[in-house]
């Protein structure tokens, strides 16, 4: 991913994503996610990091239009995602801190 790509990644995961350590007794799980309704943000996100997976969900109520979410759930993936993306986004660090305070 290029310097550029990162930070845009980074801030959209600021804007409108989130990020998930959860320890459990074996390993801990860590995942990085977005939703949008703009579904070229979100192949954005696949073609920068060339990680994750989308998928759509339905609409709770007609007038709604239609989320589509990209999630980076492998290991590897999602600490080469949050390393690249740490200098620009804060939620990226605080995931880098937790998984390290975890271990």
């Amino acid at each position: 991913m290029s310097d550029a790509e990162a930070a845009w990644v980074g801030a959209m995961i600021d804007a409108e994503g989130w990020t998930v350590v959860q320890p459990t007794y074996k390993v801990n799980a860590i995942r990085i996610c977005l939703g949008n309704t703009e579904p070229e943000i979100i192949s954005g996100l696949l073609r920068a990091t060339g990680v994750g997976t989308v998928c759509s969900h339905k609409r709770s109520k007609p007038h709604h239009l239609p989320m589509f979410q990209w999630s980076v759930n492998a290991w590897n993936d999602v600490m080469a995602v949050a390393e690249q993306c740490a200098p620009y986004s804060v939620k990226a660090q605080s995931l880098l801190s937790t998984q390290r305070r975890l271990n």
